[in-house]
């Protein structure tokens, strides 16, 4: 009985976290709106580490600024999934 009150207080938890989670993502989501389609080149609704690099790159190239960081964007294999 202790084992299965320990085991709902946990369930309880994890469900809080993700609830805060999705919260999260909703708020992101509104502040984004469809803004990130300008950066989804190829239209796959996923923002890739390229098409981040290449927005800070022309950022860089267009602004003159150094403070746009290119450097392992390319490195990383992951994407930017957006949910909307």
């Amino acid at each position: 009985m202790r084992f299965l009150q320990c085991l709902l207080k946990k369930q309880e938890m994890v469900d809080a976290m993700l609830q805060n989670l999705e919260k999260e993502i909703d708020d992101v989501n509104a502040k984004i709106g469809d803004h990130w389609r300008v950066l989804d080149r190829d239209h796959d609704r996923k923002v890739s580490p390229e098409e981040v690099a290449v927005a800070a790159q022309y950022l860089k190239d267009t602004l003159g600024k150094e403070g746009v960081q290119v450097d392992n964007l390319l490195m990383r294999n992951k994407c930017f999934n957006l949910i909307i």
